[in-house]
């Protein structure tokens, strides 16, 4: 057995066609002709530069962040779960950039610059010039789940996976 990371997009592809027997996927995703397991949310954490005010606020709220640009990762690695986040942002007032950003180095890193703000699930930790917030909405937890091809043998690693997700899940 072995492991590979790549967008949704690319993986649920790579179930299609066999490549894969299955995947670990951001939720939502075009999944037809796949056995979707249930959506399983997992925390994140809203990142602010340290030094900016949203950082410092006893009453932080996602408007504050209209200075910075959004890290994220790309569209076409998940267009529908990425227009999801967009619309969020929105409906909470925050209507932002985005530049691409493909993991949560790449999130950190852009946030430590100064510039931008993200969500990661890396849980807090000492990365210079970065602020963990706890209070990014529940709605931008991370939602993923397990698809694989109905006539994959993988029930070992399906359960194997769930119990992982099911651990860190948000409760």
């Amino acid at each position: 057995m072995s492991t590979r990371s790549a967008s949704t997009v690319e993986l649920v592809d790579a179930v299609r066609s066999g490549m894969c027997d299955l995947a670990v996927v951001e939720h939502p995703a075009l999944t037809e002709g796949l056995d979707a397991g249930p959506v399983v949310k997992l925390r994140r954490w809203l990142v602010v530069p340290a030094d900016h005010r949203s950082a410092r606020s006893d009453r932080p709220r996602l408007p504050m962040l209209s200075d910075l640009t959004f890290a994220a990762p790309p569209r076409a690695g998940n267009p529908a779960s990425f227009d999801a986040v967009q619309d969020l942002l929105r409906e909470r007032g925050l209507d932002v950039d985005t530049t691409p950003a493909v993991d949560d180095r790449a999130v950190l890193a852009a946030v430590a610059a100064g510039t931008h703000f993200g969500v990661s699930t890396s849980p807090p930790g000492a990365v210079p010039g970065v602020a963990w917030l706890d209070w990014a909405p529940s709605a931008l937890a991370l939602r993923v789940r397990i698809v694989r091809r109905a006539d994959a043998d993988v029930g070992v690693h399906v359960d194997a996976l769930d119990r992982v997700l099911f651990k860190e899940r948000v409760r």
